[in-house]
């Protein structure tokens, strides 16, 4: 996702803790009610299309790929183990099935790649006697990440494509679209409240302004990644807190997650969740800017 549909999503939310915050105020506005109701719809298909983006377009859904990278490691690992006394023993049938790399595995289609491993656990298990180092719990295994590889659909062609018009594509018009919404709630709301009520409407308008005219103001980007996978995958619904102001978010399927509009200073920032170590910080935030960081967290 890029920067500026970041800082513009950022904007809405801010716009909509804001519109929350004077709920009850706002919509005695004839309509405004019908426009926050489009509002919210939207937000919500922003997040779908974030979603869509995220996922691999390459004919892998993200879990396909971690699938196929943890087979083919767990793989390669025997396959060495067995490759070692096969060259030992000079036997040029055990060294051509045996001789693969993970980069073997991963760059064929999913079937091909299925059937190199096979070949590899087939050839444990016909020569057992040769491979002595290979253990029965080892063959297990292997045949489970393969079948864990094999049990994850892969998409075509269409849905890829189909991803990326409902993902990528989809985020700027979605984005579009909400603040067009915006600028009618608050257009209500200047008209209504302009005279009694300033204030409000000077919130609103500076929450579209971070935006649109790239007014910004102290907050936190963090993406959240698990440090014992292989690749650092994103952990999805972790929770980021801000401890001295009590502020929250949680983590989408990237792994990210953004508090924005506190006070400059030192704070501590706290990332939880159920079956990761809590990964606490001590972060001091400079007045305007958004401090962007990387939470690695470990596994219990």
């Amino acid at each position: 996702m890029e920067k500026t549909d970041l800082a513009h999503i950022m904007g809405a939310d801010k716009f909509n803790a804001i519109y929350l915050l004077n709920k009850t105020t706002i919509e005695t506005i004839a309509g405004v009610a019908t426009q926050y109701g489009l509002f919210t719809s939207k937000r919500q298909l922003l997040n779908d299309a974030i979603n869509w983006a995220a996922v691999e377009t390459q004919g892998k859904t993200k879990d396909a790929k971690i699938a196929q990278l943890t087979m083919a490691a767990l793989i390669v690992k025997f396959a060495h183990k067995g490759l070692a006394k096969a060259r030992i023993a000079k036997n040029e049938d055990f060294i051509k099935v045996l001789d693969k790399e993970i980069s073997t595995i991963m760059r064929p289609a999913k079937v091909d790649s299925i059937k190199l491993c096979n070949e590899v656990v087939k050839c444990f298990v016909d020569n057992d006697t040769f491979f002595d180092n290979i253990l029965p719990a080892d063959i297990v295994a292997m045949n489970n990440a393969i079948s864990a590889f094999d049990a994850i659909k892969t998409v075509t062609a269409n849905t890829i494509d189909l991803r990326k018009i409902e993902g990528t594509d989809a985020i700027h018009l979605l984005i579009k679209e909400i603040y067009e919404i915006m600028q009618i709630i608050y257009d209500f709301v200047y008209g209504e409240f302009i005279d009694t009520n300033k204030t409000l409407v000077d919130e609103l308008e500076a929450s579209m302004a971070i935006n649109v005219e790239g007014i910004r103001h102290t907050g936190l980007l963090i993406v959240c990644m698990d440090k014992n996978s292989i690749e650092k995958t994103a952990i999805q619904d972790a929770q980021v807190k801000i401890v001295e102001v009590n502020r929250t978010a949680i983590t989408n399927i990237l792994g990210e997650a953004t508090i924005i509009q506190f006070r400059s200073g030192t704070y501590h920032v706290e990332i939880s969740k159920a079956g990761y170590k809590t990964k606490k910080s001590v972060i001091y935030f400079k007045r305007g800017r958004i401090v962007k960081i990387e939470g690695e967290m470990e596994r219990e």
